[in-house]
């Protein structure tokens, strides 16, 4: 019920925006709008289902059965009760609370946090916030929770960076992501050789591949957001969805900024992929062509997409392909049934064209949480700095191409 409700909240902040801008739905809104009323649709019959299978259940019980004895009962309600215990979810928001009020950890964080720095351990990674917690969403057991009995309680953790894969346009356009990876990553890259035709007894040419290699190595990637103490008071769902979302948001964001910008390589920060590039000038439907062909030309095997900034995506809405067509170059999410994912962390009317199968990002570690409660005291407001180790490289350069629509 939990997702339902927050795909209706989606879909009723789409049509707000729409009413108060005054405006349709633009293409993008009309499928995310059209996509969550569809699994709200099948939310809807599996609800229907079960209830239907209850009342079969129901039909087929004894109407007379004996009443239980009133020990029976109460032993039974007990058990019940130690059932429903068996799983609990562990909430951002209460450890927040915990050490904002100075309170100690409860085992089930406590289980969640030592999950967390086993990973940063195996990442030789050191963390230095109160707060440790594993990337990938996952169960952790705990024991002997009460000190009496040998309890088992499994709590289901939700990560803070999964859930944004969604919203990255580097995982939309299918860059390798990968996380919880351990040490540096070498990513070997077979150069192509070469075959000649030869007459029947000629002596062959020696293949002449080569190996190259990529690295990727783990580099601190660190914000800060501020909180009011009233909103972390508030016993929300949609309060600890919200503290996720920006947390989360304040990395993805600068990472993919510094991924599709044109910053240089060092030992803090990896090299953007127009660093050292010249985008080649487009101002036709031809040149379009004539870009995309030499992604084509480097013999890539995934698939080819777009990532453009915005002005980049306006420019190409506004291009006619010529010629007898009547279309524009840019239509339905699309440059010529090309996918197209625009973002403001392209620069300019700047674009990508590629396989971006040839681009790894890898996360390594833990995600390491810093609670300030004195910083922005007078303020009511508690600091969080969140610190996670990424890296990202280019595999084959060949499987990207550069425009500049300006």
């Amino acid at each position: 019920m939990d997702e339902k409700s927050v795909l209706k909240k989606r879909c009723l902040e789409i049509i707000d925006i729409c009413k108060k801008e005054v405006r349709e739905m633009t293409d993008e809104e009309k499928q995310e709008f059209e996509d969550d009323k569809a699994k709200i649709q099948a939310l809807n019959e599996e609800l229907e289902e079960l209830k239907k299978r209850l009342e079969d259940y129901e039909k087929e019980l004894p109407e007379d059965e004996e009443e239980e004895p009133q020990e029976e009962q109460e032993e039974n309600k007990l058990n019940r009760n130690n059932t429903s215990m068996k799983k609990k979810q562990f909430r951002l928001l209460d450890a927040i609370n915990a050490v904002v009020n100075n309170r100690n950890f409860t085992p089930e964080q406590e289980a969640v946090f030592a999950v967390g720095k086993e990973e940063a351990r195996k990442a030789g990674i050191s963390v230095s916030g109160q707060i440790t917690l594993p990337v990938e969403a996952r169960t952790v057991t705990v024991t002997g929770v009460d000190g009496e009995h040998d309890d088992v309680i499994d709590t289901d953790f939700q990560s803070i960076i999964d859930p944004l894969r969604a919203n990255s346009v580097l995982q939309k356009a299918g860059a390798k992501w990968l996380t919880g990876c351990v040490n540096d990553i070498v990513y070997p890259i077979l150069n192509k050789g070469v075959v000649a035709w030869k007459s029947e007894i000629a002596e062959a040419d020696d293949f002449g591949s080569t190996f190259d290699s990529k690295v990727l190595k783990p580099k601190r990637l660190t914000a800060t957001i501020a909180l009011s103490k009233q909103l972390l008071v508030q016993d929300s769902i949609g309060i600890e969805e919200a503290i996720r979302r920006d947390l989360g948001n304040a990395i993805i964001d600068k990472l993919e900024a510094t991924i599709l910008g044109n910053g240089a390589a060092s030992d803090d920060q990896p090299a953007g992929m127009f660093n050292g590039v010249t985008p080649t000038s487009v101002s036709t439907f031809a040149n379009v062509c004539d870009l995309e062909a030499t992604v084509e030309d480097a013999n890539v095997n995934g698939q080819i997409v777009y990532i453009a900034s915005n002005k980049a995506k306006a420019a190409l809405r506004a291009m006619d392909k010529g010629g007898k067509h009547t279309q524009l170059v840019y239509e339905g999410g699309e440059v010529d049934g090309t996918p197209l994912y625009n973002t403001s962390n392209v620069d300019g009317k700047k674009y990508i064209v590629g396989d971006f199968g040839y681009l790894a990002v890898a996360q390594f570690g833990d995600i390491d949480l810093c609670v300030d409660v004195f910083s922005r005291a007078k303020y009511a407001e508690v600091l969080i700095t969140i610190t996670t180790f990424w890296d990202a490289v280019k595999l084959i350069d060949g499987a990207f191409a550069y425009g500049d629509l300006a």
